[in-house]
């Protein structure tokens, strides 16, 4: 036989074997393609997260959206928090703010005190939330050199304001004798007895030394009042704040008060104006009234309010 005839017989065999060899040859190349990505099960969530993601992204898996929202769910609920935690350290630093406003000082006056007797020159305030160094919060000293003048003080006769009242040697229960006059309070005055013999002008000013004036007798009981409290003696001469030097036989009080004839106690006869130049009224025996000369010497009574109280 001819050797090609030969072999062109022998291919159709030949070809029937070499098929299912290539078959098979391509099953087992399959076979391999699969396993060179296999699913570890022993890979750990993260990674098995980033594989299904990135299988997701690549084949354009419709879960990928899904994945992404609960991926970004997470997140905004971490910003939530953290807005939330940002409004609530707002609130308590706000609070705080509020309180310590509520509770800052408040400066006070302060005056210092050099003579250390608790009060303070009222001239030298100082404003301050705490005492400072050798101050106090009263003032009202009127020499914060001399501990025993203050408005604690009690007055004295001694040509001194004591008790800083802007008063010298006024009445006081520690003061009822001073300048030659005895002081007491009746009746919500305070009356003056003062016995040294001088004009009626001359006794006035001395009244106004003293916060009063020459005393104002409107009232009849008030003569008894003086009789028996300030010991007017019996014989004596006082000038009392009762003149016409104005306009003659319209007499006045010293505060400008026209006289009420009624309540009047001229002794018989008087006034008279003798010599036509008697302008000044006394108080004399009996506390019966007299006109006199203004220049002619006489104790005096004045009257005054209570002052430095």
């Amino acid at each position: 036989m001819n050797p090609a005839r030969a072999q062109r017989r022998a291919s159709p065999g030949a070809r029937l074997i070499a098929r299912p060899v290539v078959l098979l040859a391509l099953l087992a190349a399959a076979a391999c393609f699969r396993d060179l990505t296999p699913l570890d099960p022993t890979a750990t969530g993260s990674d098995a997260d980033a594989t299904t993601t990135g299988a997701s992204a690549t084949t354009g898996d419709p879960n990928a959206t899904a994945t992404d929202s609960a991926t970004a769910e997470p997140t905004t609920t971490s910003s939530t928090a953290t807005t939330a935690s940002e409004t609530t350290t707002t609130s308590e630093t706000t609070t705080t703010s509020d309180s310590d406003s509520t509770t800052a000082c408040q400066p006070t006056p302060w005056y210092p005190d050099l003579d250390d007797d608790s009060y303070g020159d009222p001239d030298d305030e100082l404003l301050a939330c705490d005492a400072p160094p050798g101050a106090v919060d009263q003032a009202g000293d009127c020499d914060d050199q001399d501990p025993d003048r203050n408005p604690s003080a009690d007055e004295i006769c001694d040509d001194i304001d004591n008790d800083c009242d802007g008063y010298v040697d006024e009445y006081a229960a520690t003061n009822t004798w001073c300048g030659g006059c005895l002081m007491a309070e009746l009746g919500g005055s305070v009356y003056h007895r003062c016995p040294t013999p001088i004009g009626w002008q001359e006794a006035r000013d001395a009244c106004q030394q003293r916060a009063a004036d020459l005393v104002i007798l409107e009232q009849l009981d008030e003569h008894q009042l003086l009789l028996q409290q300030l010991d007017v003696p019996g014989g004596a001469r006082w000038w009392i704040g009762l003149h016409d030097r104005d306009v003659e036989g319209a007499h006045i009080w010293v505060d400008g008060a026209p006289l009420v004839q009624s309540s009047a106690k001229w002794d018989v006869g008087q006034p008279d104006n003798y010599n036509g130049n008697e302008d000044c009224v006394e108080l004399q025996t009996e506390a019966d009234w007299n006109d006199l000369r203004c220049d002619i010497k006489r104790g005096f009574l004045c009257e005054g309010p209570p002052v430095g109280r």
